[in-house]
């Protein structure tokens, strides 16, 4: 707050010297607009904005900036008609710079599709830039990533709501749009893989193993995507390849996970879970124990709950399946002691553990 109130106090300086230029008021008087709105003062923001948008004196780029100004003040109260209306004076303003055509479109493309959801009118606004006469067509090359990004947005929020069907004719229309840049290629393909995650999940939850594995080689052969989608779909096809006993063919696509470049430690944790998972099925608990020491060794910004799982796994395999409760006991209070971790401790497990070794002393 006092740095807010220090630049206010800076730009108002400036308004009160003698004769300002028409450029220095430009810049000073927007600067106190858009503290105002840091500030959520809108109605004083909107008034310095305001004052600009109507003096024809200055260059037609700063009363272009000022109703760019207003549309971002109104969209952050959610006044959307109000907004686009301070975007579109911007076309009524002559001689003004290209950039601010685009801006027109782009952002309110932006908000609508973005905090606000409202997707529909956010790629209205995308048809009209492409149908905008007075939009340069080297000021439209942005739409198309755009309008990828508000389809990942869209189908998105249709997973999370478990519409699934809307999610794939979000999807349809998302691969429709014609070469998407490199920017925009490895999110559309993470999108790819996780509604195929989801399809299988579904599939084996159903006990349809075979088109489970099915939609989970599809999400492992989707390229493009981060190491992060990558690895996960190369778990999921480990898992039910496991649980049809497929051990050879499971580890080779758990080894392909761990050989993922650029991984981050967490990711790393994760592998080690997984393979965790791979040797416990097949009742090789010395290696499933290894694997989750790996994640102890893990070094960098692991998240703590990792430890916190791994040692209470560890306990778990001791206790139930070595039946040695003695250090089962001393990996279950090191998971406790885990500081910072939110998920992986396991105090009915401890309570189980407690219970046989006072049982022992009896």
């Amino acid at each position: 707050m006092k740095k807010y109130d220090e630049a206010l106090e800076y730009y108002r300086k400036t308004l009160a010297a003698e004769k300002p230029s028409p450029t220095t008021r430009a810049i000073a008087t927007l600067g106190i607009g858009r503290i105002y709105q840091f500030q959520e003062k809108y109605d004083e923001a909107r008034k310095q904005f305001e004052a600009i948008c109507k003096d024809e004196t200055l260059h037609p780029n700063y009363r272009a900036e000022a109703n760019a100004c207003l549309g971002r003040l109104f969209f952050a109260q959610d006044k959307v008609n109000e907004a686009l209306a301070a975007y579109r004076n911007i076309l009524n303003i002559p001689k003004v710079s290209p950039h601010y055509y685009a801006v027109v479109f782009r952002e309110p493309a932006n908000s609508l599709g973005g905090r606000l959801q409202r997707y529909d009118d956010a790629l209205k606004q995308l048809d009209e830039a492409e149908a905008s006469a007075v939009l340069p067509q080297a000021q439209k090359a942005w739409i198309k990533d755009v309008r990828c990004n508000i389809y990942i947005s869209k189908a998105r929020k249709e997973m999370r709501e478990k519409k699934n069907a809307e999610a794939e004719k979000t999807l349809t229309a998302l691969l429709a749009v014609p070469d998407p840049s490199s920017r925009v290629r490895p999110s559309i393909a993470a999108l790819q893989i996780d509604l195929e995650l989801n399809r299988g999940r579904q599939l084996r939850k159903e006990r349809k193993y075979a088109e489970a594995e099915a939609s989970f080689r599809k999400a492992v052969e989707t390229k493009g995507a981060y190491a992060g989608a990558k690895m996960t779909a190369l778990h999921e096809l480990a898992r039910i390849l496991i649980t049809q006993k497929k051990y050879d063919e499971a580890k080779k696509y758990l080894d392909a996970a761990v050989a993922l470049p650029k991984l981050h430690v967490n990711q790393q944790a994760a592998n080690n879970g997984a393979l965790a998972d791979f040797y416990m099925a097949q009742k090789q608990y010395d290696d499933a124990i290894k694997a989750l020491e790996a994640t102890l060794a893990l070094s960098g910004p692991l998240n703590p709950s990792w430890k916190a799982s791994a040692y209470s796994r560890i306990a778990s395999i001791y206790f139930y399946l070595k039946k040695d409760a003695v250090k089962a006991n001393e990996a279950i209070r090191k998971s406790h002691s885990v500081p910072g971790a939110t998920w992986g401790k396991n105090p009915p497990l401890e309570k189980a553990i407690q219970k046989a070794l006072d049982a022992q002393k009896q």
